[in-house]
């Protein structure tokens, strides 16, 4: 009596070679795909996630295959708030190095302004 494994095995030796390499491709971006959503979602803070907990998205990113995994990168993660740096301003005893663009070209060309025109 054949063990399950020989069928198998017998069953991938009749399929085209082109199949075969078509299947261990898939398999490579689906394990690829998984363990990247695996670290994703990890290093995610909870809060940020749709369904609140993590475990829901461990499921669907684990059981789910490749289309889980699509789905978390896709669907799961609520926007990062953006904080802009810029908005507020540098105070103006900061160093030209912690000025907005062209301020800080001039500043480091032709030296700090020190009011005085000539």
């Amino acid at each position: 009596m054949a063990s399950f494994a020989d069928s198998i095995s017998k069953q991938v030796e009749a399929l085209p070679a082109g199949v075969v390499t078509m299947l261990v491709v898939l398999l490579a971006v689906q394990m690829v795909l998984m363990v990247a959503a695996l670290i994703v979602m990890f290093k995610t803070p909870e809060e940020r996630l749709i369904f609140g907990k993590r475990w829901v998205w461990v499921l669907i990113v684990v059981f789910g295959e490749i289309v889980g995994s699509i789905a978390f990168f896709a669907f799961a993660r609520k926007p990062q708030a953006v904080i802009e740096p810029m908005a507020a301003g540098p105070s103006p005893d900061a160093p030209p190095a912690a000025r907005p663009g062209a301020e800080r070209v001039a500043d480091m060309l032709y030296g700090e302004d020190d009011g005085e025109r000539s």
